[in-house]
């Protein structure tokens, strides 16, 4: 893999620039960069972490950094050239391109808003890469969950409303960013979101419940300790005490004393009279 010398990359990075009006000169000359700094003799058998099922330069961290931190300006100040430039990134059949057009996404201003919302909503259905919709979800939101949180989380509530598997999926994975976000104070709305998929879904949905169960323990585990015991009271599925057990190492001791009560509570058979 070719070294990265920042002066010639800020000098290709001002070439792009130029270019960012013209989607397919654009993709053209970024895919060249790509190739330029890629690693050409990787294997996959030197994956470190579960691989993408996409195609990949395998380029360093460094160089997507710098595209993104390159590229944001313009985002915001030219959302109908960057939507155009984004449409493309999302089509190529490389991981970085597509990696890009969500970040990218997530940096576009909101008008119209309808714009990335239905980008964020139709762009999942041309995946299976569960790493790439976390990207999607994560970094494509960015700007939504930061200027119109309510909007987003409408769309999400609807997703939840449907008996639709995939969207419960999709709307689980959106919701994480919002508790992995500190700045996010409105947990109440988290919990009233997913309570529908404890309570019918847990186990098709059990790795997306885990996730946000944990980052909601890590964030306020006083409070996800009590919503959790209160939705086990209602609820003596196996696959529900499951999850809960999974997630109890992520909870202070004094809440894991009490959810394993819960627990024991609803594997106790009750007797008659």
């Amino acid at each position: 893999m070719p070294a990265i010398q920042l002066v010639r990359l800020k000098k290709q990075l001002e070439e792009l620039n130029s270019l960012f009006a013209k989607p397919e000169d654009f993709i053209a000359r970024l895919r060249s960069i790509f190739e330029q700094y890629g690693d050409l003799t990787y294997h996959a058998g030197q994956a470190t972490k579960p691989a993408s099922l996409l195609l990949s330069f395998h380029t360093p961290a460094i160089l997507m950094k710098q595209l993104e931190v390159n590229l944001a300006p313009l985002c915001g100040a030219h959302p109908l050239e960057a939507l155009a430039t984004i449409d493309m990134l999302w089509q190529d059949e490389y991981l970085e391109l597509r990696q890009l057009a969500c970040f990218l996404l997530g940096q576009t201003d909101l008008s119209p808003l309808q714009a990335v919302l239905n980008r964020l909503e139709s762009w999942p259905k041309d995946t299976q890469d569960g790493h790439l919709i976390e990207a999607l979800f994560s970094s494509g939101s960015q700007r939504l969950r930061r200027e119109a949180p309510d909007r987003w989380l409408d769309v999400l509530r609807d997703w939840m409303g449907t008996t639709n598997l995939s969207l419960h999926k999709n709307a689980l994975i959106a919701l994480l960013p919002f508790v992995l976000d500190r700045e996010f104070e409105n947990l109440p709305v988290v919990y009233n979101l997913i309570t529908p998929a404890l309570q019918q879904d847990s186990d098709n949905l059990s790795s997306e419940l885990q996730k946000v169960l944990v980052a909601l323990a890590r964030r306020s585990p006083v409070e996800t300790g009590y919503f959790l015991r209160q939705i086990l009271a209602t609820n003596n599925e196996l696959s529900l005490q499951r999850l809960v057990r999974r997630c109890l190492p992520s909870f202070p001791l004094e809440t894991q004393v009490r959810l394993k009560t819960a627990l024991q509570a609803r594997s106790t058979p009750q007797k008659d009279g």
